[in-house]
């Protein structure tokens, strides 16, 4: 809910939003936003782009002229490599504000999420910023992760903190951290 005094000052800021789309739904986003500016007035600029055009190297200086304010990531799972092109370009605004939209954040690692979620919550995420020991949680956690004794003590304060005794002698190790980190989410 937007009050008329909120959208006003947005609207005189000219600020600008971002929404990034796979690119075959661009066409059809823009079509949807048509129609529910029929209904609702969003008071900011919504520019709309697709993942192909943010891969290439012209959309440096569109997002220099652009400038989002925020930036909207539907399918955010498409800025999960780190060594993309897209996910660096966006990763250069680092003032800009993030807000993520997926079904499938992750499928593999929490190696694919750590940046995505510092760039949303900041220093809020509930994983760790910076990448050792985000490594090393997702060593313990991941699936596929093979945790050398120095990543379990790594994660260890995140089982103390979040599960029970119970929890510790019922669950695999696997099974007890990611509960662990569950709870610590919801934390």
């Amino acid at each position: 809910y937007l009050r008329r005094e909120s959208v006003a000052k947005h609207a005189a800021t000219k600020l600008t939003a971002l929404l990034l789309v796979p690119s075959p739904l661009i066409a059809k986003t823009e079509r949807e936003m048509r129609t529910y500016a029929k209904h609702w007035n969003i008071g900011t600029k919504i520019e709309v782009m697709g993942y192909g055009k943010l891969s290439q190297p012209s959309a440096t200086r569109l997002l220099s002229r652009l400038r989002p304010h925020v930036l909207i990531v539907d399918e955010a799972h498409y800025l999960a490599s780190l060594t993309s092109a897209r996910t660096r370009r966006v990763q250069s605004y680092p003032e800009t504000r993030v807000v993520l939209l997926s079904g499938t954040l992750t499928r593999r690692s929490l190696m694919d999420v750590g940046h995505l979620l510092e760039a949303a919550l900041r220093h809020q995420s509930p994983l760790p910023v910076d990448r050792t020991p985000l490594e090393q949680w997702a060593a313990v956690i991941d699936q596929d992760g093979r945790p050398a004794a120095r990543d379990h003590q790594a994660f260890a304060p995140v089982i103390q903190r979040h599960c029970t005794r119970a929890d510790m002698m019922d669950l695999e190790p696997r099974d007890l951290a990611r509960r662990a980190l569950q709870r610590h989410y919801k934390s």
